[in-house]
């Protein structure tokens, strides 16, 4: 591998860690950042190295854009089961981090229409695009929410910061999905709040965001790969799992619970659904370029060409909503705001854009601030390593700001690496419904669920219940289990809490293992939501499913009613 300074060598977890640093290096000043100040020093890989054993991270790689304009680079860990070192040029699925390229994608068509570089007829109507222009004019006779008022109103600038009303509903589409069902199914899916009322996260307005662009250039990913990758260089940044794994350079990815897992996306069939709103695969060193014309106001400086539109970029990175906002409970920072594909907000005094990303298997962030002209990329190869990203990005910042060190200690206590097995124990349940919830239910988004117990008798049930059994050791009598097959799960599985209500747990199964550890396993944790069964005349009608909306509660929970109502997602029993 080409280093692009003088390379020093520190041993580290598992494999090493490579770090680009200066010949010579200038002890830190808080007062200031001499050129050529090194920001990976000896005590901070330490440090790093520290938090990835002790949060159980397989593979992480770091790149850092000093204020000096000059990068460097460091990994640790193995990118392989076989102990295949992490390096600067390892492909990570980026996941969320990906959502920037869709709001730069669109600014950067916006510019070509205002300047006549797309000739691709608008919408009968429509003169012009831009931030303002609202969706059922730009996607007349496809775009349709549930809430007129949103549907009639909401534009480009609300789905990218996430006021249109919709939260997450990531349950509601599954891999054999498009773009064009998702925008198809808006429709059926219920609203949270009024649009622009309060922020929440959706995942599907970046679908759309993705499909626009497809719609009025041929293809999203050709777009953004030849306005945004190709210009800047990013030669491995790529949306297709094939040839990042033919390159020999991606990485394997794992579980919290320490268990190697396919990736999210694992054939470029898929990539069209994940394209938008978690698709980039790209390095470190591929992304410090990003990072760059970041802090440069949309510029490469490298090759003096502009890549976003300055009137875009300052609409992207600029706060639209407040994402939270609460500062007994945030303490630092007190406020978080949202632009389009962007949080802004302050780190210890100084104003900074940043975005995480979280699928399974990954964990990621992407830092930059264009006033102190600093920039940071975190790449992780397991899901939920939020704490490690954040404490080595919070030391890694303090030292490129030139602040005082504050190292927190690290929580070296024994943590679960591995699940290779769990077991179901069967338990009393107490007040037990005394009817049968098995059958089928239909959400005309989120689609049809047939609910299985122990005493079911069907092809379908016999082998939902055989995978339990083979994962769990058991699947107990009292409890209800399903194949669920959506982009975040495959089976679900419903444990009695009290009365006629639910908790849900969904989950991937893994009954013969993955890679070189074929034990069974699954991905099962804790989920917040829970589902309340409803009975007419002593026959169920169907069940609503509540509390996935974590910046709740909802409109229609303030209004109150029915079950029926006030749940975020109600499936009617067909039989």
């Amino acid at each position: 591998m080409m280093l692009k300074l003088f390379p020093v060598v520190v041993s580290a977890f598992v494999s090493g860690v490579v770090s680009c640093l200066a010949p010579h290096q200038q002890p830190f000043s808080s007062l200031g950042f001499p050129k050529d100040t090194v920001v990976l020093t000896p005590d901070l890989v330490e440090f790093i190295q520290g938090v990835v054993e002790s949060h159980h991270v397989p593979g992480l790689s770091l790149a850092v854009v000093r204020p000096d304009g000059k990068s460097e680079f460091a990994s640790w860990g193995r990118k392989t089961e076989d102990g295949d070192p992490a390096t600067p040029d390892t492909l990570f699925p980026i996941a969320s981090c990906s959502k920037a390229f869709v709001s730069t994608a669109i600014g950067i068509l916006i510019d070509d229409y205002a300047h006549g570089r797309n000739t691709t007829p608008l919408p009968a109507g429509l003169k012009e695009l831009n931030w303002d222009t609202r969706l059922k004019d730009i996607l007349p006779g496809e775009w349709e929410l549930m809430d007129p008022w949103a549907s009639e109103k909401a534009n480009l600038v609300d789905i990218l910061s996430h006021v249109s009303g919709l939260p997450r509903h990531d349950f509601s589409h599954g891999p054999t999905d498009t773009p064009a069902t998702v925008v198809r199914d808006l429709r059926h899916l219920r609203p949270a709040f009024e649009l622009r009322q309060q922020w929440s996260y959706n995942n599907q307005m970046y679908m759309v965001g993705a499909y626009l662009i497809s719609r009025f250039t041929g293809s999203y990913t050709d777009f953004v790969n030849d306005r945004i990758f190709k210009p800047l260089n990013m030669t491995e940044t790529t949306y297709s799992p094939n040839a990042a794994h033919a390159s020999g350079k991606a990485t394997q990815t794992w579980s919290s619970l320490g268990r190697r897992i396919p990736w999210w996306f694992s054939e470029d069939w898929q990539v069209d659904l994940s394209m938008g709103p978690g698709g980039v695969i790209s390095s470190v060193e591929d992304l410090e370029k990003w990072v760059q014309i970041l802090i440069n106001g949309g510029i490469d400086t490298r090759t003096k060409t502009t890549i976003i539109p300055r009137s875009s970029f300052d609409t992207i990175v600029s706060a639209h909503t407040i994402a939270r906002g609460n500062p007994v409970v945030l303490r630092e920072p007190a406020v978080i705001t949202y632009g389009l594909g962007w949080e802004r907000t302050v780190f210890a005094g100084h104003d900074i854009i940043q975005h995480d990303g979280g699928i399974p298997g990954a964990s990621s962030r992407v830092t930059a601030s264009p006033i102190d002209r600093i920039g940071m990329v975190v790449l992780a190869n397991a899901d939920q390593k939020e704490a490690a990203i954040t404490l080595i990005s919070n030391a890694t910042l303090r030292r490129a700001l030139g602040l005082e060190d504050k190292f927190p200690l690290i929580d070296v206590s024994p943590q679960e690496a591995s699940r290779s097995t769990s077991t179901l124990e069967p338990k009393e349940t107490p007040h037990l419904p005394p009817y049968d919830l098995t059958g089928t239910y239909l959400n005309e988004a989120y689609g049809t669920i047939v609910l299985c117990n122990t005493s079911s008798r069907s092809k379908h049930c016999d082998k939902v219940l055989a995978d339990y059994r083979t994962v769990h050791g058991v699947a107990p009598p009292n409890d209800l289990f399903a194949e669920f097959r959506t982009l975040w799960s495959s089976h679900v599985h419903f444990t009695h809490a009290e009365n006629n209500i639910w908790h849900i747990f969904p989950t991937y199964l893994f009954p013969e293992g993955y890679g070189r550890d074929t034990a069974p396993f699954s991905t099962e944790e804790v989920f917040g939501p829970s589902v309340n069964f409803v009975f007419e005349d002593r026959e169920i009608v169907g069940f609503g499913l509540t509390g996935a909306v974590e910046e709740g509660p909802t409109v229609r929970q303030k209004e109150g009613g029915s079950v029926q109502y006030t749940s975020e997602v109600w499936f009617t029993k067909v039989y």
